[in-house]
């Protein structure tokens, strides 16, 4: 594509941080169709450019699509069915969260009206684990829905947001190894306590949310669910391995490969501005973790069946 150069409005330019480049780079190159449609966004919707808006609202690399503050809860709800920089963001983890809410309403009305097959322990730990993740994606959804706002109510839905995430990881934990060791009480009880480690791990960012390297610090708290994952594949007999491997690599996979594109900031930090609206970053990664939340739970439900109809 032929590239120029165009200043923003005001004769300001969109680099990280909002401040002026040298002489040298006084405009920024980018192409007509990585520009195009961000710029007519920003006049039709009355959207900001990255030099326009309080810093605690600044993505890295994402230079256009901003939201003004809303004038009132109205506006702020309205903003959900609005084209902006957090539109991706808010639509996946709402429609994941409306997906969990329902897959919740079946299984409590399974536990009300059922026969009473099954353990009813690990009934439990299944809904549990459907409750953990519809929970956090509803956290995730208000985050990014009122990151547009005051920077006090920011950080209070901030800490909502590590709220859910912790608590979905806990409850991930704690649910695959109830299941999975259900035959090994012994072992059962010693990965219970060391998933209660991990858990006080991951709630260190709740009493210290600046801590160094967040997304790294829950990354390898999330890793080190593969200590008894793989104890248990190594102990299970072969047709419960067969069965629970391809949702274990489901799962690992997806937020491996999502974390990657959120650590490396990619495609936005390649091509600064083309992927402000739409398939940067951050909108990957919470695709990535919808996959991963389904993976798990159809695991889980499918190991709590296949102990409902087979004994240690």
């Amino acid at each position: 594509a032929q590239a120029f150069f165009l200043p923003l409005p005001g004769g300001v330019f969109p680099w990280p941080g909002g401040s002026r480049p040298g002489p040298e780079r006084q405009a920024l190159m980018v192409s007509r169709a990585s520009w195009q449609l961000p710029y007519k966004a920003n006049l039709k919707c009355k959207l900001l450019c990255c030099n326009e808006v309080p810093v605690h609202q600044k993505v890295p690399f994402i230079m256009h699509g901003y939201r003004p503050e809303p004038k009132g809860p109205c506006g702020l709800f309205r903003t959900i069915f609005s084209l902006h920089n957090e539109t991706g963001n808010i639509w996946t983890h709402l429609l994941g969260f409306g997906y969990f809410a329902l897959v919740l309403a079946q299984l409590c009305q399974e536990l009300l009206l059922g026969d009473g097959e099954g353990l009813q322990w690990d009934r439990l730990w299944v809904l549990a684990l459907v409750a953990a993740t519809a929970f956090c994606l509803l956290c995730s959804f208000t985050y990014h829905l009122c990151n547009c706002t005051g920077q006090s109510v920011q950080e209070c839905m901030y800490r909502m947001d590590l709220t859910g995430i912790v608590a979905l990881i806990a409850v991930s934990y704690f649910t695959g190894i109830a299941l999975g060791f259900r035959c090994w009480s012994g072992l059962r009880q010693f990965y219970l306590f060391y998933a209660g480690v991990v858990v006080l791990a991951l709630a260190a960012p709740l009493m210290r949310p600046n801590i160094a390297d967040l997304t790294r610090h829950f990354i390898f708290c999330v890793g080190l669910g593969l200590v008894p994952a793989v104890h248990f594949l190594a102990i299970s007999a072969t047709d419960i391995v067969e069965l629970v491997v391809p949702y274990l690599i489901a799962m690992f996979g997806c937020y491996g490969a999502g974390a990657w594109f959120y650590i490396q900031k990619w495609p936005e930090r390649r091509w600064p501005g083309r992927f402000d609206l739409f398939g940067h970053s951050h909108q990957v990664w919470h695709t990535f973790v919808v996959l991963a939340a389904v993976s798990w739970v159809r695991g889980s439900m499918a190991v709590q069946k296949h102990f409902s109809t087979s004994s240690c």
